[in-house]
């Protein structure tokens, strides 16, 4: 009898352990749902689109080159990077799925602000802005004749940045011109280097100089799918 009970109550509890698991298995969520199924938004500049019906989501980007993403709160926070569009997917627990249309457009400030400062800087190559003359250990250098890749180039003009610190960091920009007005440039090429990391080579779609002035030149690289380098140095 003794044996018969304790078989009965291994019986109960399995019944009960496959019980709760099919519970589980048969949970419902609620489906998610996206208070904009299209947002635009203009280069430097972030949008919000709220996600309800779910705490805990994922996101996915057709193209993640044109815009940044950051989640709080069942909020996603989405900042123009580069013209174009994407389409973000967002999947709720249960595996149901949302979409929106993200367009990015040009922002006439931004290209406004950018021509007024005469700040020395590189823009578009890091999260942050490099500040050419407050850089502490910074080393900045102009380099004509020459390309991004150390290849003679007759009529190019690299620009190059470094740190004392950390040799295994550069960035070089380079192009092809007379750097006397403003227009189009040829050659574009931007190749940099973070520390334990592979070398990127960036071929530029555009260069364009959008003006020189007090003895400064502001240079912008375009590239597909990425956002411009600009870089605003003394004129050589």
């Amino acid at each position: 009898m003794k044996y018969i009970s304790v078989t009965y109550k291994i019986g109960i509890l399995v019944s009960l352990l496959f019980w709760v698991g099919c519970k589980e298995d048969n949970k419902t969520y609620a489906p998610i749902q996206l208070n904009f199924s299209r947002v635009d938004v203009k280069v430097g500049v972030t949008a919000l689109l709220q996600v309800s019906g779910s705490e805990n989501f994922t996101t996915e980007l057709s193209n993640d080159r044109i815009v940044a993403l950051s989640v709080s709160n069942g909020v996603v926070h989405i900042t123009g990077i580069k013209v174009g569009s994407t389409t973000l997917t967002v999947t709720g627990e249960g595996g149901d799925q949302q979409t929106c249309t993200i367009t990015v457009v040009e922002n006439a400030q931004l290209e406004t602000d950018f021509i007024k400062d005469e700040t020395s800087r590189i823009e578009g190559w890091r999260d942050v802005t490099i500040k050419i003359d407050a850089q502490e250990g910074g080393v900045f250098s102009i380099q004509k004749d020459v390309n991004a890749l150390g290849v003679s180039a007759l009529g190019s003009v690299t620009y190059d940045y470094s740190w004392v610190d950390d040799e295994d960091s550069f960035f070089r920009a380079s192009a092809l011109g007379t750097f006397t007005s403003s227009g189009i440039l040829d050659d574009g090429l931007v190749v940099y280097k973070e520390s334990d990391q592979d070398i990127q080579y960036l071929i530029s779609e555009k260069v364009e100089i959008k003006q020189i002035k007090n003895g400064k030149v502001w240079l912008v690289f375009q590239f597909p799918g990425r956002r411009d380098v600009r870089i605003v140095t003394d004129t050589f």
